[in-house]
C-alpha cells in the first residue's frame, strides 16, 4: 500500500537538552554589537579577563595551602599542635 502519514515523535522520544548544550538561536553574533550595548552587558571574549581569573585562582590556591600546611606564625596559625608538627616536622617542640 501507500506510505503512511508522517507523525511527530512523542515527547518522550525527543532527546533532552543537556545542561551544557547551547541554543545557537540565542547567541549574539560578533557583528551584532548594538544588542550587547542595549543590554548594558559586556561580554568577555578570548583572553580578556583570563588574567583576573588566574590571579583569583592563584590566590585561592595559596590560601588553601596555608590552611593545609600552616607555618605556625601569627599570620598562619595551626589549629592544633599535631597539625603544626605534621606540616612542619623540622620545627622543634
Amino acid at each position: 500500500g501507500p506510505p503512511g502519514d508522517v507523525i511527530q515523535p512523542l515527547p518522550i522520544q525527543i532527546p533532552k537538552k543537556s545542561k551544557r548544550s547551547i541554543d545557537a538561536s540565542k547567541m549574539l553574533s560578533e557583528t551584532d554589537t548594538e544588542a550587547a550595548d542595549a543590554t548594558g552587558t559586556e561580554f568577555l571574549t578570548g583572553n580578556e579577563g583570563m588574567e583576573e581569573i588566574f590571579g583569583s585562582l592563584n590566590s585561592l590556591r595559596q590560601e588553601i595551602e596555608s590552611m593545609r600546611f600552616p607555618l605556625g606564625t601569627q599570620e598562619s596559625p595551626a589549629r592544633t599542635c599535631q597539625d603544626l608538627h605534621l606540616s612542619q616536622p623540622d620545627l622543634k617542640d
